[in-house]
C-alpha cells in the first residue's frame, strides 16, 4: 500500500528532490506550493500540486 507524504516547499531545490526521491520509491506525493511558486519542473510527474501558504 501506497503511504501519502505531504512535502512543503515543492517547487524549492530541497523539496523538489525529496519529492522525487519519494516518487521513485513508489510512495504517493503531494506537493504545496505558493501561488507564484515555479512548478513547471515537476509537470509530467505524479506528483500532485497543491496551491496554498502554510503561513496564511
Amino acid at each position: 500500500m501506497k503511504r501519502l507524504f505531504i512535502i512543503t516547499g515543492v517547487g524549492g531545490h530541497v523539496g523538489n528532490n525529496i519529492a522525487r526521491l519519494l516518487l521513485s520509491r513508489g510512495e504517493q506525493v503531494r506537493g504545496l506550493a505558493r501561488e507564484n511558486e515555479d512548478v513547471t519542473m515537476l509537470y509530467g510527474t505524479d506528483i500532485s500540486i497543491v496551491r496554498g501558504d502554510v503561513r496564511r
